[in-house]
């Protein structure tokens, strides 16, 4: 959990307004994030998967995978920095 702590500290001080601005946008409109974040889960793998099956499209499915990676890596980050942040709100 540490880890996760300093990766949040490392986002919010590289990229203070996306944080915060990706925080408030989830928890203004949350159903509506849950649903397009679950359709981009199911629909980003099959894509890449798909692409990988062309012989050209091997490259561009490698790269839709790893940014994927590093969407989920930054998608979890903002739902621990919101979570931390309305925690903070809930107990002042």
């Amino acid at each position: 959990m540490k880890e996760y702590l300093v990766l949040i500290i490392v986002l919010f001080l590289l990229f203070p307004g996306f944080t915060v601005s990706a925080a408030v946008r989830v928890s203004a409109d949350l159903w509506k994030s849950l649903g397009v974040g679950f359709a981009l889960l199911v629909v980003t793998p099959i894509a890449a998967v798909m692409l990988m099956s062309i012989v050209l499209g091997i490259w561009i499915g490698l790269s839709i995978l790893a940014l994927y990676f590093v969407a989920l890596l930054i998608g979890l980050l903002i739902k621990l920095f919101l979570s931390w942040q309305l925690g903070c709100k809930t107990f002042t």
